[in-house]
């Protein structure tokens, strides 16, 4: 068995800092004080006792345990979507009606439904809140969805939906709210075009959410905006999922 002596730790860093062992179960900060060795490792209170009395059962308790799990990101986007009638509301909040739940929508022939929310519609389990892994955003990704579809829509008709479109997009700015703080608002007039029916935006400091933190993403438009297509919008907040095994 190692003993103090034998073990290099080479200064104590005060404060909340983040363990090396423990990051990898996403333990943002460590609740005790670091130690770091010649190798430049830093160890919480627990790990340090770890790798100096390896042997000794009572420093093995359930948080050591569990940090010596993996954990990966996957790549995993959170998506909805909301119907939009041609008498546009003010607010349009997603992730408030999630999967299994009905809610309003066009219709696979574009005619507005009373549908159950499925992964065609969303991922989201539950109103506002993730309650099972951590997620990481670094993009938000619109994408418009008219009431007619594509392959039967006329020259005219395409005119149209570009042009509601492009009043939709002028008049109506976007915010990601945690709790109770926005976090992200921007214009969709700033957002760049993927597509002619996508628009995007890259983050460039990830939103991080933790489990059943309340999300509120908003699309909020002026009043009085009147188009002539209906559509459903879908928000894609892109980006990655902790996973522990």
């Amino acid at each position: 068995m190692k003993n103090n002596s034998e073990i290099n730790f080479k200064s104590l860093i005060s404060g909340k800092q983040t363990c090396d062992e423990c990051s990898l179960i996403a333990k943002w900060e460590c609740i005790s004080n670091l130690y770091i060795d010649f190798n430049g490792m830093r160890f919480c209170d627990n790990h340090k006792r770890l790798i100096e009395f390896p042997n000794i059962d009572e420093f093995m308790t359930d948080s050591i345990i569990r940090s010596r799990t993996t954990t990966i990101e996957l790549y995993q986007p959170l998506y909805d979507t909301l119907y939009i009638s041609k008498e546009v509301p003010v607010y349009n909040s997603f992730f408030s009606v999630p999967r299994g739940q009905s809610a309003t929508l066009l219709d696979i022939i574009g005619k507005p439904k009373l549908v159950t929310k499925d992964y065609f519609h969303t991922n989201m389990d539950s109103v506002n809140m993730i309650t099972t892994k951590l997620y990481k955003f670094d993009k938000f990704i619109f994408e418009f969805m008219f009431s007619n579809p594509g392959e039967t829509m006329s020259y005219q008709e395409n005119d149209l939906n570009q042009k509601d479109l492009e009043k939709f997009i002028n008049n109506t700015f976007f915010q990601f709210r945690v709790v109770d703080q926005d976090i992200f608002k921007l214009p969709l007039r700033s957002f760049y075009k993927i597509h002619p029916l996508k628009l995007g935006v890259q983050i460039k400091v990830p939103i991080i959410i933790n489990p059943f933190e309340n999300i509120t993403p908003v699309v909020r438009v002026k009043e009085g905006l009147i188009l002539n297509s209906d559509f459903n919008l879908m928000l894609s907040c892109d980006g990655f999922m902790k996973r522990s095994y």
